[in-house]
C-alpha cells in the first residue's frame, strides 16, 4: 500500500509507521518529520510494539528524529529491545504453531541473534520455532540492538565486473561524498548528482554547474526561509551555519568524521549543482522561486531532493548510454527509492531491494532480497549476470 496517497494525514501516519516497525526498519522512523503523538502511538498499539508515552516527548505532536533518538537512548540505557518483549516464548510457540497448522506451505523463520550483546537468544528462539514446526529458520547474524548497519555483498558486483559487465554507480549523492568502499569497488564510472556529475574511468564525460549568482541567490532563499540544506557539489558539500535540523547535523558530523570536504553555505566560493533541503513549515514561497528550473524529489513532507531540470538517473544513464552509442537492452539498474523512480521506469531490467520503498517495488521488473540478506548479489546471480 502506497500510504503517500492516503489524504487523511493521521491515516497516513499510522500506515507508514505501521509498515516500518512491521518489517523492523527503525531508522524508517528517523525521518525529521512532525506527527501526532496519538498516531504513533496507535501505530505501536496494532503492532504490538514496546513502546510506553512516558518514553516519547510531551508535546500533541512529536518530532520523529527526537522521538526515536529517545527511544533508542532508553533501549541503550535498560539494555531494552524496542521490539517483541522478550518474555513471550509461549505466546511465540503458540501463535507459529497455529500459522505451521492453517499454512498449506513449508513456514520459514528469520530471526536476529538476540536483544543486545548481553540477550543473545538466537539458541533458544532457534529450538521454539523447530518445535513449532518450522521448516526452515534464517539467522540475520546482528542483534536487535544493532538496527540496519550492515553493508552490501560488494565481492560479486567485482565478480560482474571480471565477466565483462560496466559497473557505474548511479546515486544522487555528489561525487565528494561517496564512501571509500564503494570507490574500492573499482567501478567503470559514477553517475552522480542524479545525473549532473558523470565520470568514466576518472574522464568527467558530463558536468552540469549551477551558475555562482544562481548558487548565491539560493543560499540567500535558504537563509531567508530559515530552511536546513545540503548544498552539493563535486569538490565539496555546504551546509548552514546554524543547522536546526539534528538529521541535518548528523550528515554534517558524518561527512566531517570522513573527511569529506565541507564548508558552510557563507563560503565566498560557493558552487553547487543540486542540494537537498529538510524543513518543518510552509515553504510554497521559496518553492515558487526555484519551480522554474528546478524539479522536485518529495523524500517526505519535510525533506526534498532538489535537482536542475532535465537531470535525473535516467538522463544520466542515457547520457552514458549515447556516449557508448548503446541501446538499454543490456542495462540492469538497482534501486530502492523515490529518488530513484526515473531510472527504474526508464530502464526494462529494474532491480529494486526488498526493503525498498513500495512504491518502487510495484514498477520493478524484478524484486530482490533485503540489502541485508545480499540482495544486489542475489539479483545478479538469478538474472545470469555473475
Amino acid at each position: 500500500m502506497d500510504a503517500r496517497k492516503l489524504t487523511n494525514r493521521r491515516l497516513r501516519d499510522v500506515v507508514e509507521i505501521n509498515q516500518s516497525m512491521f518489517v523492523g526498519s527503525y531508522d524508517g522512523l528517523r525521518e525529521n518529520r512532525k506527527i501526532e503523538t496519538e498516531s504513533f502511538m496507535m501505530a505501536t498499539t496494532f503492532t504490538c510494539t514496546n513502546i510506553r508515552r512516558e518514553d516519547l516527548p510531551e508535546e500533541d505532536e512529536i518530532n520523529m528524529c527526537k522521538a526515536t533518538d529517545q527511544l533508542f537512548q532508553r533501549m541503550r540505557n535498560e539494555g531494552e529491545s524496542i521490539g517483541i518483549k522478550k518474555d513471550r516464548q509461549e505466546e511465540l510457540f503458540n501463535t507459529i504453531s497455529h500459522i505451521v497448522k492453517v499454512s498449506k506451505k513449508p513456514v520459514t523463520c528469520k530471526i536476529r541473534l538476540g536483544w543486545n550483546e548481553e540477550e543473545i537468544t538466537v539458541v533458544d528462539t532457534c529450538k521454539i520455532l523447530q518445535k513449532a514446526g518450522v521448516k526452515m529458520i534464517t539467522i540475520h547474524g546482528r542483534t536487535r540492538s544493532q538496527l540496519y548497519s550492515g553493508n552490501a555483498n560488494y565481492e560479486l558486483i567485482k565478480k560482474a565486473k571480471e565477466n565483462g559487465h560496466l559497473i557505474f554507480i548511479n546515486t544522487g549523492r555528489p561525487i565528494s561524498t561517496i564512501d571509500q568502499e564503494i570507490h574500492d569497488l573499482n567501478p567503470d564510472g559514477y553517475i552522480c548528482g542524479c545525473g549532473t556529475y558523470i565520470t568514466y574511468h576518472d574522464q568527467v564525460i558530463y558536468h552540469h554547474q549551477l551558475s555562482k549568482e544562481r548558487c548565491k541567490e539560493i543560499a540567500s532563499l535558504i537563509k531567508k526561509y530559515e530552511i536546513d540544506a545540503v548544498l552539493e557539489s563535486k569538490d565539496r558539500v555546504y551546509f548552514n551555519t546554524h543547522i536546526k535540523n539534528s538529521f541535518v547535523q548528523g550528515i554534517q558530523e558524518r561527512y566531517t568524521n570522513n573527511g569529506f570536504n565541507v564548508s558552510t553555505s557563507e563560503d565566498p566560493n560557493l558552487s553547487f549543482d543540486k542540494f537537498t533541503i529538510w524543513f518543518d513549515h510552509d515553504i510554497q514561497d521559496f518553492r515558487d522561486n526555484i519551480s522554474q528550473d528546478f524539479d522536485i524529489i518529495e523524500r517526505s513532507e519535510e525533506m526534498w531532493e532538489i535537482v536542475p531540470k532535465n537531470h535525473s538517473k535516467a538522463t544520466g544513464i542515457q547520457t552514458v548510454a549515447d556516449d557508448f552509442k548503446s541501446d538499454l537492452e543490456h542495462c540492469y539498474v538497482f534501486g530502492d527509492s523515490f529518488n530513484d523512480e526515473s531510472m527504474l521506469r526508464y530502464v526494462k531490467h529494474s532491480i529494486v531491494m526488498a526493503n525498498g520503498v513500495q512504491a518502487m517495488k510495484d514498477i520493478a521488473y524484478f524484486v530482490t532480497k533485503d540489502i541485508e540478506d545480499d540482495g544486489i548479489a542475489y539479483a545478479l546471480e538469478k538474472l545470469d549476470l555473475i
